[in-house]
């Protein structure tokens, strides 16, 4: 997948999550991942392969596992 695919999986998810009645922390977690995975300047299939995703502020674990699936 490539980032704007990613991102707009994160974003349906911070969707579903918002309308189930989640945690509005974990809700905003999805969207606020989904727009800094759409702003990368580097590749993202090399950042998850790398690891390096994690590293990224803003992209926690939770982020870093439903993106490296």
């Amino acid at each position: 997948m490539n980032k704007k695919e990613v991102a707009h999986v994160l974003e349906e998810i911070g969707t579903i999550l918002d309308l189930k009645g989640e945690n509005p922390f974990k809700v905003r977690a999805y969207y606020n991942g989904a727009r800094i995975v759409e702003s990368l300047d580097q590749d993202l299939e090399e950042l998850v392969s790398s690891g390096k995703i994690a590293e990224i502020k803003g992209i926690g674990k939770a982020l870093v596992d439903k993106i490296s699936a």
